[in-house]
Parts: structure tokens; sequence; C-alpha cells
């Protein structure tokens, strides 16, 4: 009742004044303005702007509707737009979560089974994805000592869900935390290591507290979508248009992406954490852990993955 009643509010209140014209657009974010996310959604809103008519522009959604409503708002088509991220989606078949382990330019995922399974997926829901936006910037395992035998051997691990089950594939001990890490999390000398976001790192005192971490796990994706209801309701030019808007984000973020891990990478250097190899005899195993414990999650059969992933995750080439 309260989110409904937020949302009633959102419409007396903000569209009458910004967004009389009909075809404006309204968006709803996981992050706030205060965010880094919200860069993103901005160069977005401009290349919009930059293909649009200009009585087709973007109204921000209230930032009070929490993330777990706000899927089910924009399949409802209550609003038009949701900028969210994969492990966001209060989704109980995981379909998206593969695209944390997707190493190419997003141009390359549209032309894959996985992409069309994707698309069918979410179109079920009463969305269209626009955008599968790879930052680059992945993850990172932060430990207070070197593992040894190529395990995590029972060390209790911080995490976040749903990546509980990588830390489990490591035969380490997950400790799930529903926020961002703390000061506090970080004096717990019960913790042995963090599994965070690379970019979390830079705004914390890692270096009082863990002195070694791993090389880079998987990617984060974040992915915008249109209520399919709106999209169908498009002329195809906007259509096309809007289209555009998409790809042109996509190629944008990942063209940063090597100057943003660059910068996080030498923070941490500044802050003497070394970087280290997990495992010297299999270089490939904790993407390949990280990878088998996401296809655990997903509803995404293993005969319509890229044969890229196939390979990361050990499962044999179809013979198709």
């Amino acid at each position: 009742m309260r989110i409904l009643l937020l949302t009633l509010i959102f419409y007396l209140t903000i569209l009458p004044d910004q967004a009389e014209a009909e075809s404006a657009f309204t968006i709803l974010s996981n992050w706030n303005p205060e965010k880094t996310e919200w860069q993103t959604l901005k160069s977005y809103e401009e290349l919009l702007r930059q293909n649009l008519p200009k009585d087709k522009f973007l109204v921000f959604g209230p930032s009070t509707i929490p993330t777990e409503h706000q899927f089910k708002m924009s399949t409802l088509g209550i609003f038009d737009f949701l900028f969210t991220q994969a492990h966001s989606i209060p989704d109980k078949e995981k379909a998206a979560f593969l695209l944390e382990i997707w190493p190419h330019r997003p141009a390359d995922l549209r032309k894959t089974a996985f992409w069309q399974a994707l698309e069918g997926h979410y179109n079920n829901k009463g969305l269209k994805i626009l955008s599968a936006i790879n930052s680059g910037n992945g993850y990172h395992l932060l430990l207070r000592s070197k593992p040894n035998f190529c395990s995590l051997e029972g060390a209790k691990i911080s995490v976040p869900p749903p990546f509980d089950g990588f830390v489990e594939q490591l035969s380490g001990v997950p400790i799930k935390r529903n926020r961002t890490i703390t000061q506090e999390d970080l004096k717990n000398d019960d913790l042995e290591g963090f599994f965070a976001p690379i970019r979390e790192h830079s705004s914390l005192s890692w270096s009082k507290n863990v002195r070694f971490r791993t090389q880079p796990i998987g990617n984060i994706n974040h992915l915008i979508f249109i209520n399919l209801t709106k999209w169908n309701s498009l002329n195809e030019d906007d259509q096309q248009k809007i289209y555009t808007a998409s790809l042109a984000l996509e190629n944008k973020i990942y063209a940063l992406r090597k100057r943003r891990a660059g910068g996080f990478f030498a923070d941490l250097q500044k802050k003497n954490i070394e970087a280290i190899d997990f495992c010297e005899s299999q270089t490939g195993l904790l993407n390949e852990a990280f990878a088998k414990s996401l296809l655990e999650l997903s509803s995404v059969r293993p005969s319509l993955l890229t044969d890229q992933l196939k390979q990361l995750i050990r499962i044999p080439h179809s013979k198709q």
C-alpha cells in the first residue's frame, strides 16, 4: 500500500509539472543520484535527447521506491523504463545472472542464442531488454592471508547474495550480507576475507584489514528495460532511435572499462594490497567457480550458452 501511495503521489505532483506531453518517458533506477551508477543513466538520457524529439524526454521516478518493487512496477507499465542489475531482479529463474560472466563486447552477445533466450524470457514478463551494459569492473576476493591448495578451506568469507554459492564452490564458508561493507565488517576477526565489487574497494580502508587480492572475477553488468506494451506502442522510427541510443550506451561504457579499472587497481596498490594468483596450477579456477555458481542459479539451459561460456564452465561443446 505504501508503494502504491508513493506512485500515486509521483504522478499527481511530479508528472503534471514536468511531463505534460503524453510521450514523455518515466524511468525507475536502482540507484539514487548520489551513486556512481547514476552517471551511466545520465549518459543514457543524453543519448536519448540527441536522438528523440524534444517532447520525448525522461522523467525520473522517485528514489523512495524499494528495489524489490521496481521490477514489478515496470512489468505492469506503471513506469516505462527500468535501470537495474541482474541480481537485483526478484526473478526466481535468475535468467540474467550469466551476464555477469560475459567477457566480450555487448554487440557480440546479441548474436547468440543466449541473448535470444534472455529476450524471450523477459518478453514473457512484459519487458524488452534495451541494453546489457558491461562495465568490465567485476569482483575481487580480498583476503587477510594467502590461500593454500587452490581452496578457501573453510575460511569465512563475507559475501552478498546471490554469490554465496561461489564461495561454497571454493570450499569456503559464506557469511551473507545484504549491504555495502562497513568498517565494522572489516574489524571482524572471524572473517578471513570479503567478496565485493571492485569499485567498493577504493572507499574503504582495506589495507588495514586485508593484505591480498585476487585477480578480477566476472563483470558488473547493468540492464535497461522498457515495458513491452510501451515499446510496441511506439512507431518504428522512435523504436529505432531508442535502440540506437541503447547500443551507443553499451559501447561507450565498454570503452571506458579499462581506464576505470586502472584507477581502482592503482588505488589498491597504493594501499599495499598485493595482487596474487589464487591457484597457479589452475589459473582460471576463480572464474570457472564463479560461472558454475551462477549457472546453478540461472534458468538458462546450457545448450543455449556460447562456446566461450561453455568452455569457461567446462561444459562440452554442442555438436549442433
